[in-house]
């Protein structure tokens, strides 16, 4: 009986604890909140069916509808896990799991407090840029360039606002000034290239691709991933392979890192590639490989994706589906969310259906 009431008393408590973490971010309260919250996780380590409920009270208050339970509760969880918590950090984990208003709530609170107020105004320039409310984002943006005039980060979202304006010269000018300062930075290069191969301009991406991969070290593998769909976005499939190929290569080389779930995104994109190409043996191997290592959640998504692929390989709805998994797939999410250098899921797809409506 003891044992039952002692039981009891730790539910209510995490039921209470629980209600007060929700009504403390709520209110804006992050530090209390994330600290009440690391409270509430190492006092249910032995009861984990107590700490997954209030794990996922938490979750459904203070993310929106629609995003999935997985993601909401990876996001709890970083919030539970970041310490020191700042309203910069706090904003950061909102905008990486696409909770833009409450991000932007936090980075309004975090300008006002914080010392390094260069990283708050990029985060809150890339919360409005997901919004579409570009000219504020640009604001931000020249705000932060004041603080810090040669942060490439800045001028290559300040360019790609730009360009999201129909400023296209401008932003071919904030592009270029970003490469004066760093030649091959690896985000300037994605977001320049995106922005080209949506005007059908492939050539100068291409040549700059080229100028940065000899003797790259870090990053190498998502520059390979994102020059690769800009070639197949050119229609240069044959070209895309030997990126994807490669990233394969370096991955094998590495012997001490395990990344089953990289090499999966990468075999996916290779197999719609080989569809193109009406390789659809080839196609079939990769798909094959992929689904019988599948998440049960994930391999009903993974079957449909390969037979729409494999009948139209041009569609529009194989894409939407493959996005949709890229999404919301435990398993792939992260993977995918690192090659594409995170903030820019929308603007990748976004350059595949330009290359639909232009077949």
């Amino acid at each position: 009986m003891a044992k039952r009431k002692r039981k009891t008393i730790i539910k209510q408590s995490a039921k209470e604890r629980t209600k007060s973490i929700i009504d403390y971010f709520n209110k804006g309260n992050i530090s209390q909140g994330c600290s009440l919250a690391d409270v509430l996780r190492r006092s249910l380590n032995n009861h984990l069916d107590e700490l997954e409920q209030a794990i996922t009270d938490i979750a459904l208050a203070i993310t929106d509808e629609e995003t999935d339970m997985e993601n909401r509760k990876k996001a709890v969880n970083k919030i539970i896990r970041v310490k020191p918590v700042s309203f910069n950090g706090y904003g950061a984990i909102l905008l990486q799991f696409n909770q833009y208003k409450k991000a932007i709530e936090a980075f309004e609170i975090a300008l006002s407090t914080a010392r390094n107020r260069e990283e708050v105004l990029i985060n809150y320039g890339i919360a409005l840029m997901e919004l579409e409310q570009f000219e504020k984002a640009v604001e931000k943006f020249d705000e932060a360039l004041e603080v810090a005039p040669e942060n490439v980060t800045v001028i290559s979202n300040y360019g790609f606002a730009l360009f999201k304006m129909g400023k296209h010269e401008e932003a071919t000018k904030k592009f270029e000034q970003s490469f004066e300062k760093s030649s091959d930075d690896a985000l300037t290069l994605q977001k320049y290239g995106l922005t080209q191969a949506l005007l059908g301009q492939y050539e100068t991406t291409v040549e700059r691709y080229e100028q940065a991969l000899p003797d790259r070290g870090k990053d190498i593998d998502q520059l390979l991933f994102n020059y690769g769909a800009v070639l197949v976005h050119a229609g240069k499939y044959q070209d895309a392979i030997q990126k994807y190929e490669r990233i394969l290569q370096l991955i094998e080389e590495e012997t001490n890192i395990d990344l089953p779930e990289e090499i999966d995104v990468i075999h996916i994109h290779l197999g719609l590639v080989h569809y193109r190409l009406q390789s659809h043996e080839e196609a079939q191997k990769y798909f094959d490989t992929v689904i019988k290592q599948a998440h049960e959640s994930d391999r009903e998504s993974l079957q449909k994706i390969n037979t729409i692929f494999a009948a139209n390989p041009h569609g529009k709805e194989g894409v939407d589906i493959l996005q949709e998994l890229m999404r919301d797939s435990a398993r792939y999410y992260q993977s995918f969310e690192y090659l594409i250098l995170y903030d820019s899921a929308k603007q990748y797809w976004e350059m595949f259906r330009k290359q639909l409506e232009q077949e």
